[in-house]
């Protein structure tokens, strides 16, 4: 009786643990699962994140948060045409450069009207400004002027950059092209390259 007792309790104890056994099996199989859901999850977040199409590449600046506000200074039409401008220095004459601002600014925003400014720079060197919005700004100067202000290059050639920058709040800087904050700006860029082989207008 005794035996079959102690059978019967080494049965139970057996059974037990093999239960136990089953159950911590279980749920190390139910953690490894959700342990995989989870990492499937943040992996299809991750690429559904990189997949974003930024909403405007000309990004704001810091403090423009006027989601109404959709005007920018964008330039087009540069004359003569943005980049390499070869010209005789022998010609002596009034070089134009100029273009268009895509836009009006609305008439309503009467601090961009008051503030917004224009900047012709030869390399970092101020040369020009205009005040107030104009939507066509002009820079003018002589072949000669050019000539003189432009620098020897190891080619023999001699080049003069000019840049026009526009901001619709000024600029912070009395020289240097340093915006105000929250200012919209745009820039163009000529190369002028001084050529003796060139004929004259």
């Amino acid at each position: 009786m005794q035996a079959d007792l102690a059978k019967t309790n080494q049965s139970a104890v057996i059974s037990t643990g093999c239960k136990k056994n089953k159950t911590g099996t279980s749920f190390a199989v139910l953690r490894k699962q959700l342990f995989g859901m989870c990492a499937l999850l943040m992996f299809v977040l991750a690429v559904a994140s990189s997949c974003v199409i930024p909403a405007d590449i000309r990004e704001r600046p810091d403090g423009d948060i006027d989601a109404e506000y959709d005007y920018w200074p964008n330039i087009v039409n540069p004359q003569p045409p943005a980049g390499v401008y070869s010209i005789n220095p022998e010609c002596i004459r009034l070089e134009f450069f100029q273009f268009i601002l895509a836009d009006d600014l609305p008439a309503e925003d009467t601090e961009r009207q008051e503030n917004f400014e224009t900047r012709w720079y030869n390399g970092d060197e101020l040369v020009g400004k205009f005040e107030g919005f104009t939507i066509k700004p002009q820079f003018s100067i002589s072949t000669r002027d050019l000539y003189e202000d432009s620098e020897e290059l190891a080619n023999g050639y001699r080049e003069y950059i000019l840049r026009a920058y526009v901001s619709d709040l000024g600029f912070a800087d009395e020289t240097n092209p340093i915006l105000e904050e929250g200012a919209h700006s745009s820039q163009v860029i000529w190369i002028v390259r001084f050529d003796t082989d060139i004929p004259c207008p």
